[in-house]
């Protein structure tokens, strides 16, 4: 009920036992987008991590929604890999990591509102390579590489 709603107004079974939304769903009487639909009657496709992905594929069936994602893949990056450092990987980034972050977020607030002009950039990128930027970034490729 949580994903489909109540099985003879929001949705049937097929022959295969699976559900199929209703045009009360896909093609709502009151002018309601199906997410809104399945609301009115209580159901709620929202949490992300417990709803199935067919519900969603179910509900975006017709719209413009399923190309676009199709469109996107291309660019979909792999998310980084959740490998453990070795301990001296830590100590060197829990070193560098902390003030390098603190540079990198108060300086990009400062060139966004114009503290400091876009054509300090290179210095801007100096300024992290003395901090030991290049270490951090070995140390994750590193990271990434065992992750592969």
């Amino acid at each position: 009920m949580l994903e489909y709603g109540v099985e003879g107004l929001s949705f049937t079974r097929g022959s295969d036992g699976k559900p199929r939304f209703t045009d009360f769903v896909l093609k709502n009487p009151n002018g309601l987008d199906p997410y809104n639909a399945l609301r009115s009657l209580g159901a709620s496709n929202t949490i992300l991590v417990r709803t199935p992905a067919q519900a969603y594929v179910d509900l975006n069936v017709g719209t413009d929604a399923i190309p676009f994602g199709q469109r996107l893949l291309s660019y979909r990056v792999e998310p980084f890999p959740e490998v453990m450092l070795t301990a001296e990987e830590q100590r060197v980034i829990d070193r560098l990591q902390p003030d390098i972050k603190t540079y990198q977020d108060e300086t990009r607030v400062k060139f966004l509102i114009g503290e400091i002009p876009l054509s300090n950039w290179d210095s801007y990128v100096q300024t992290l390579r003395s901090m030991g930027l290049e270490d951090v970034q070995k140390i994750r490729q590193q990271q990434y590489n065992r992750g592969k």
